[in-house]
């Protein structure tokens, strides 16, 4: 099991998903979900593995492709890096049969 929190720029950041892929491709992917507070707690399978963080918020209204109305407009609120397996920083190794913590700092601007 692993806990945490997750953070852009600073702040918890709500709303949030996290992938974890075993890297070795083999046991099961595991997904979370950040709460209000930015926090999360997912059991995963043993190994190292790749995280990707996904958020989205409404940036506002357009049409609906079919043409039927009005949809929201998302947009990511992470910067790409995050949301890639190709480019995510995060690579963990938690620790087989523990609680782990395990804390997720993204940057919205490269440094």
């Amino acid at each position: 099991m692993i806990t945490g929190i997750v953070t852009l720029d600073g702040e918890p950041l709500p709303d949030a998903a996290l992938d974890m892929f075993p890297i070795s491709g083999v046991g099961k992917v595991s997904v979370a979900k950040t709460n209000a507070d930015g926090r999360y707690r997912t059991t995963v399978s043993p190994g190292r593995l790749s995280v990707v963080v996904l958020a989205t918020r409404v940036r506002g209204k357009k049409i609906d492709p079919t043409g039927e109305g009005m949809m929201d407009d998302m947009i990511s609120v992470v910067p790409a890096r995050y949301a890639s397996h190709d480019q995510t920083p995060f690579i963990v190794d938690p620790i087989e049969g523990q609680v782990t913590t395990i804390d997720f700092e993204l940057e919205a601007a490269e440094r």
